[in-house]
């Protein structure tokens, strides 16, 4: 339309027609890029008229790539109107050069109808748009190099289609509190992606530098340099109530530190057992993950701290102990009772000692479990239950000291030293009975030998009657066998757990005492480990 109007002003000037010197000038900028998230550039535009006063309904028309854009029109000011914007904001969409026309307009007095149009002056803007093409780093952060120039990662450059800008990786650096690569591996290696406004990526290159070329599809597009980070790993063993650290094999290498570019695989090899002052150690589970392989691959994604576990159990076998008793003495009024006397272990972990008794009372085995237990520093307990004979006349007495290992709540394994003896004026019954009453005093639970395989024997205490449950897990909280389900009173009980449908591993045994008295009851869960 605005070309018709230019070819009529030019027609009035070829046959002479008077025309006053009404004009347009425009300004404004005349190169933009399209920004992200959008589909057109917006342009603003600035005028100055001359000699409109006198006009009729004197109106700007704007015009894009010859379609008509602004909405502002002789007829629509009205009678007295006008429509001259000092400035005005032009939307341009796509890439590439418009032209936006800019023409003054009055109607024409002669006709005196707004349809009777006289357009006074013209102008006519070239126009640039580009797209805004974001260049970064994935992890966010740290520098790129944009045509040979290092730039700060998310840095924009506008291209026109067929247009080319030289992008490169900067590597190794370092932001985020990691050392970032252009990882050349076989695994999660690094590349180039572009993310046009579809957000559907498309793989350009994995070499570190390229050169792009823009096309009509770079909309919103990013740029992305896919760098990997790389991970510090450290790695221990754990062995509680131990100054020892022990050795780790990490992918064939002896050591407790590695660092690996993310997702890569790393082989951590935890030895199976460790013997340090009188406790054996045995692996129990890697932390993070809970693996309970000895040998585990890892693929970490950030900076980690991996533990080896171990569950400490005291080494105290008869020789380690040294357990003895006092000898028989057929003096009248001789203190005949049963008096064991061992040595210290020789780790101040061991707290105390428990001792337990078994035997045959005229060829009828019983087992009392632990009949008593003293503290560290304690190295003698007199049985009063029982009192020595001089050869086997009545009964055969076993008798094992256990000791405590507080750091991971183990026993070390009953390893018993025989005599001779006979009740000690009052029967076996009468006995345990007052052994029940007055060393009963807590509950308690507890499982030897630990590891074990395939067999373990649970063990556990009640001071006052109620309804037992003991039940298996696995570490997944699967219920793997139910051992006890029916009331129980005060007194001490041994139940076995039988392994060998299992696979090697920690499981968890729980009990859960419902009190019948006046009791608040009990529930605990502790850890086993089978080893195959």
């Amino acid at each position: 339309m605005l070309k018709k109007l230019l070819f009529l002003i030019s027609m009035l000037f070829l046959y002479g027609c008077i025309i006053h010197a009404q004009s347009l000038t425009v300004s404004g900028g005349t190169n933009l890029r399209i920004p992200h998230g959008q589909s057109y550039a917006t342009f603003t535009f600035y005028f100055s008229y001359s000699n409109t006063n006198g006009l009729s309904r004197p109106v700007l028309v704007v015009e894009v790539d010859e379609e008509s854009y602004s909405t502002e029109t002789i007829c629509s000011v009205g009678q007295g109107g006008s429509w001259l914007p000092s400035s005005y904001q032009v939307n341009v969409s796509g890439a590439g050069t418009h032209e936006v026309t800019f023409a003054l307009t009055s109607m024409d007095t002669q006709y005196m109808s707004c349809w009777d149009i006289i357009a006074w002056d013209l102008e006519e803007k070239d126009v640039t748009c580009k797209y805004e093409i974001e260049i970064k780093n994935d992890p966010s952060g740290g520098h790129v190099k944009v045509n040979t120039t290092s730039r700060s990662s998310g840095w924009e450059i506008g291209l026109l289609p067929t247009e080319s800008v030289n992008i490169e990786a900067i590597s190794p650096q370092t932001y985020s509190n990691y050392t970032h690569t252009w990882h050349t591996g076989s695994t999660n290696k690094s590349d180039w992606k572009k993310y046009p406004k579809s957000l559907s990526f498309t793989h350009i290159t994995y070499n570190q530098s390229t050169t792009y070329t823009a096309n009509t599809s770079d909309e919103s597009s990013k740029l992305i340099a896919y760098l990997k980070r790389t991970c510090n790993l450290t790695f221990e063993n754990e062995l509680n109530g131990s100054s020892e650290t022990g050795t780790m094999t990490i992918d064939g290498q002896t050591t407790f530190t590695k660092n690996v570019v993310e997702d890569n695989a790393v082989i951590a090899a935890a030895q199976h057992s460790y013997d340090y002052d009188g406790i054996d150690f045995h692996f129990d589970e890697w932390s993070p993950g809970g693996s309970t392989s000895e040998t585990t691959t890892f693929y970490p994604t950030a900076h980690t701290d991996y533990t080896a576990e171990y569950i400490g159990t005291p080494s105290f076998s008869l020789a380690e102990s040294d357990l003895s008793f006092n000898s028989y003495s057929p003096r009248p009024g001789a203190d005949n009772r049963v008096k064991l006397t061992w040595t210290e272990h020789e780790n101040t972990g061991v707290t105390k000692y428990e001792i337990w008794r078994k035997g045959k009372d005229n060829g009828v085995p019983f087992d009392d479990g632990k009949i008593a237990e003293v503290n560290r520093g304690t190295t003698t307990y007199t049985d009063g239950d029982y009192i020595l004979t001089n050869g086997y006349t009545d009964d055969i007495l076993n008798y094992a000291v256990r000791a405590y290992y507080s750091p991971d709540v183990t026993l070390s394994s009953l390893d018993y030293k025989t005599t001779y003896g006979d009740d000690n004026a009052q029967s076996k019954k009468a006995a345990k009975e007052e052994v029940a009453v007055n060393l009963i005093k807590e509950y308690k639970i507890s499982n030897y030998p630990n590891p074990y395989n395939p067999a373990t024997n649970i063990f556990y205490q009640l001071p006052e009657n109620g309804h037992v449950t003991i039940k298996v897990y696995d570490m997944l909280g699967r219920e793997i066998k139910e051992l006890v389900n029916s009331v129980r009173t005060s007194g001490r009980y041994e139940v076995q757990f039988d392994g060998s449908d299992l696979s090697s591993g920690t499981y968890i045994y729980q009990i859960v005492v419902d009190a019948l008295g006046e009791g608040s009851g009990y529930s605990a869960s502790k850890k086993m480990l089978l080893i195959k």
